[in-house]
């Protein structure tokens, strides 16, 4: 029969000695152990397809988040994967061999949490005592859904106008206001400004909308239009509503009856209004935060500036954000949640910010991970100010990305003359509704 030393103890010095005695060796035990034993390293694996151009940017973040995280022992290991991205991912699940933590848009993330490969941050975030609020609410809604949290959103995207202001000048256009809220910039306003700036004959037209029909579709926002239902948990297409018609009769008078905007094909001879903007072909365009803080900086020919989207109703621009998950299988769900939250809301994002969107949250200080002059800041609390009252183009995981590209073919209809606005309008709103029936009868 084996003895242990506390038994042993026990029989020679008695029960009370050897309860004295056990706990003793028991702490001097604890204490040694505690002393001596190593932390284990922890890496963990991030997925990413973002453009090639960025990785210079995100290899930093690794770097950062390494030397940061040495004592703690946990390590991240970056892999990028431009191609097949959720194909290869989901390929990877199924095998047993996903990474650890994964970026992504709304309709793809929101499409693998559903099929059980995200792990719900709900509880992590409550112990961290982590605030939700804190990132900008159209920005996160989209990857919150069925009562839990499966992503962080890292950062988000709109676009506001570029103007070439030496054009405007020139011409006598009073500068739109620089603020969301600014009086005037009406879209009569923004009309009659484009006509003065028009040059069709030699095409140059006054204004390019960056990302074809999507962009003329969501020009309806102006006129009180929303794409669906419900803000939060859509089950309808709101396409046909009367607000969305008149809209898309306007985006359509733009092009058609004004010609101000060029047609759908026109900016891909040019090399598309990124090339087109600074070259002074165009004098009105979309612009997002790269723009600024990058994209326009080395044009000389003319000074330029940015404006809010005029007002119809209201003024309205849509929220596209990204974000950051932990795969469900991860063995190291407290070290995922580690990476997940510092690049979507820590110094990691705040260095990938720099080349990326708007951070999505609200404490980061924009100012501090961009080269923003003191002068051209207002542009940047512009930016910010529309997407913290947009709305996002996807909600929820009942949108499919079927449903958006259906739209974005009746707009493509309309603008090419085969149909109406109203026609337009019934055909998006029809294909949306009979997707959304086979949605949600699954």
């Amino acid at each position: 029969m084996a003895y242990s030393r506390r038994h042993m103890l026990s029989s020679t010095l008695g029960l009370s000695a050897a309860s004295a005695g056990g706990a003793a060796l028991a702490a001097c035990g604890a204490a040694a152990q505690t002393s001596t034993k190593e932390k284990v390293p922890v890496s963990i694996k991030v997925k990413t397809w973002t453009n090639i151009i960025n990785m210079p940017w995100w290899e930093k973040a690794v770097t950062s988040f390494n030397d940061r995280h040495a004592a703690d022992k946990i390590s991240v290991a970056l892999e990028h994967v431009p191609a097949e991205y959720w194909t290869k991912l989901t390929a990877e699940y199924a095998a047993g061999t996903p990474p650890d933590v994964i970026y992504g848009s709304p309709p793809e993330t929101q499409d693998v949490a559903t099929k059980g490969m995200l792990r719900d941050l709900t509880l992590e975030i409550k112990a961290d005592k982590f605030n939700i609020g804190d990132i900008n609410p159209p920005a996160q809604v989209g990857f919150m859904f069925d009562g839990k949290i499966w992503a962080l959103a890292c950062w988000n995207d709109t676009r506001i106008l570029s103007i070439n202001k030496s054009a405007f000048q020139a011409a006598g256009i009073p500068l739109p206001p620089q603020t969301l809220d600014g009086a005037g910039w009406t879209v009569d306003d923004f009309v009659n400004a484009a006509r003065k700036l028009n040059d069709p004959a030699n095409n140059k037209y006054a204004f390019i909308p960056e990302g074809g029909a999507g962009a003329v579709g969501r020009l309806a926002w102006l006129f009180g239009a929303y794409y669906w239902n419900d803000e939060k948990v859509p089950t309808r297409s709101a396409f046909d509503s009367p607000s969305s018609v008149k809209g898309l009769e306007w985006g359509r008078d733009l092009q058609t009856a004004h010609r101000v905007m060029a047609p759908l094909s026109f900016p891909g001879q040019f090399g598309g209004h990124d090339k087109m903007f600074p070259a002074g072909m165009m004098p009105i365009a979309y612009a997002a935060y790269k723009h600024i803080t990058a994209g326009w900086q080395d044009i000389k020919d003319f000074e330029w500036s940015v404006a809010p989207l005029p007002k119809g109703t209201r003024r309205m621009h849509h929220v596209s954000p990204q974000a950051f998950a932990a795969i469900s299988s991860t063995k190291h769900p407290k070290e995922a949640w580690a990476v997940v939250k510092d690049y979507s809301t820590g110094e990691s994002n705040a260095i990938m910010a720099a080349v990326s969107s708007m951070p999505s949250y609200r404490k980061t200080d924009i100012f501090k991970v961009a080269n923003v002059p003191q002068e051209r800041r207002w542009m940047i609390k512009l930016i910010n100010d529309a997407m913290n009252a947009g709305k996002p183009l996807v909600p929820h995981p009942n949108v499919k990305i079927d449903m958006t590209r259906a739209m974005d073919a009746a707009v493509t209809d309309l603008l090419t003359e085969k149909v109406s606005a109203q026609e337009a309008a019934k055909q998006g709103a029809d294909k949306v509704n009979a997707l959304f029936d086979l949605t949600l009868k699954k």
